[in-house]
């Protein structure tokens, strides 16, 4: 049970952080937000290892691992994220969003095929209930009510979006394939610093070399603590692909909506509809499914 219970742990702090970037994400650019997020996350790692004495497991780190890294890194991170992004202009993230967030289907998909990882007939199950529950959590109004969801959008957007999906599954897959038997601390320091790096030229190429817009104390408040918890979460999400397997922890880690339902009741003040409480219900459900043995 371990990568399972480390799985939800990555969820439960991605709920969390997801908050606290929302909170800057409205006045900065969501690369700059995102790769803020990496650095400082990364820099947390790096401390650790230093004042654990470990630093040298990154320098004695496998050849085959560190290509998996930085591929899944890049990938996923850089590439993954950025044509999310592009689709999201190009056709809006109410349809962007539900196309992209096919991608732990996909990965369970692709796991089994190649590499042979077993979920029964229920888990499967409960990954279309999570994936489905997910969707409504995150999205206040179904696009699929309108007439012709489809119709008249962007096909280069709706290619983008399920090209996403597509780069996030193997980035997954990858870093399962690749981690092996390595310090994960190392690994996961590592795969920050090359998400860094891909983010940091992403944003560059997009808006040049300059500080982001409104970066200020309040931004810094509340990334630095974010940042913090991202090197926890992110090091959660490497033990659970690690352990449970790159279905398991992809299903585990999509319901990071859920824990973030009560955060954005509180703080946020949002409202609970049927939609939400119908969602909510699916997650727990399709958890429930996943998890049980």
């Amino acid at each position: 049970m371990i990568g399972e219970l480390a799985g939800l742990a990555c969820a439960a702090l991605w709920a969390t952080i997801s908050l606290m970037m929302r909170a800057v994400a409205d006045r900065m650019p969501a690369t700059a937000v995102n790769g803020m997020r990496c650095a400082i996350a990364a820099s947390t790692l790096f401390l650790i290892l230093l004042v654990s004495g470990r630093l040298d497991r990154l320098a004695t780190m496998p050849q085959g691992t560190i290509i998996a890294i930085v591929v899944s890194g890049v990938v996923g991170q850089a590439v993954g994220d950025a044509l999310f992004v592009a689709s999201a202009k190009l056709i809006g993230a109410s349809r962007a969003l539900p196309l992209s967030g096919a991608s732990p289907l996909l990965t369970v998909g692709l796991a089994i095929a190649f590499f042979g990882e077993q979920l029964p007939a229920l888990a499967l199950l409960g990954a279309v209930l999570v994936v489905g529950g997910v969707y409504l959590l995150a999205t206040p109004v179904s696009p699929f009510r309108q007439v012709g969801f489809l119709a008249g959008a962007d096909k280069r957007g709706l290619l983008l979006a399920l090209v996403a999906a597509v780069c996030w599954s193997f980035s997954t897959l990858i870093l399962r394939d690749g981690i092996g038997e390595v310090d994960l601390m190392a690994a996961n320091t590592l795969r920050l610093v090359v998400a860094t790096i891909s983010l940091a030229s992403l944003e560059i190429v997009m808006v040049g070399p300059r500080i982001p817009k409104g970066l200020d104390r309040r931004a810094w408040a509340l990334m630095l603590p974010a940042g913090a918890m991202s090197a926890f979460s992110s090091l959660m999400y490497l033990t659970s692909v690690y352990y449970a397997g790159a279905a398991k922890a992809s299903v585990i880690n999509a319901t990071s909506p859920l824990f973030g339902l009560p955060l954005a009741l509180l703080f946020l003040h949002e409202r609970i509809s049927r939609r939400v409480v119908f969602g909510t219900g699916l997650c727990v459900l399709g958890l429930w499914l996943v998890l049980w043995r």
